[in-house]
């Protein structure tokens, strides 16, 4: 759920500059499909028209597959997976009227890795993946494209300055920025793409 900060206070008030073409923040659970029915339709009131749709959302606390109870399990599970269901349920009939659009959905390299007590989140982003392909697949002879992203570690960019001081990257560790993870969705949300 999306969390008040005094920079996200910031940027509303540029967003709802009247001169500005921003949406702004719109309050919603990722995981009830009202909300994010608004969402999609706050959009499209906005601008009069949905184009992108980017598919990401995070709840997880690191558990083993006995330790969630059944209400936290799905709780996870909405969030981390039925909520691009929710989201493409509610986009795709918008870039429908436009005859294409682009839909980016985030995955994680734990899609295609384990480590310890993650099972919710691996198994989700597993299957973020394929959802993606079949979206792809069922959507893109209407124009209407999927991509995924699958960032791995994202350090503190604090993090990655003191180790650039320190010249000290470990063997084969490229680190990826905040910026870096915002390009690569700009690009797949790219009709080249």
């Amino acid at each position: 759920m999306w969390r008040q900060t005094s920079a996200t206070n910031r940027a509303a008030r540029r967003a709802w500059d009247p001169g500005s073409r921003w949406l702004g923040f719109v309050h919603a659970d990722a995981g009830r499909a009202d909300d994010i029915r608004g969402m999609v339709n706050a959009a499209v009131e906005q601008f009069g028209r949905l184009d992108i749709l980017v598919n990401n959302a995070h709840w997880e606390k690191r558990r083993t597959v006995v330790e969630p109870n059944e209400a936290g399990w799905d709780r996870r599970f909405d969030v981390l997976l039925k909520a691009l269901y929710l989201g493409c349920k509610c986009a795709i009939p918008e870039m429908r009227k436009l005859r294409g659009g682009a839909i980016v959905t985030l995955s994680s390299v734990h899609a295609y890795a384990v480590s310890d007590a993650y099972v919710t989140y691996q198994t989700a982003k597993a299957g973020v993946v394929h959802f993606t392909r079949q979206v792809a697949w069922d959507f893109g002879p209407g124009s209407i494209r999927c991509n995924c992203i699958c960032p791995g570690d994202i350090p503190p960019l604090s993090h990655v300055e003191a180790c650039r001081r320190a010249r000290y990257l470990p063997l084969g560790v490229r680190p990826k920025t905040p910026g870096q993870e915002r390009r690569a969705a700009e690009l797949r949300s790219n009709r080249l793409a």
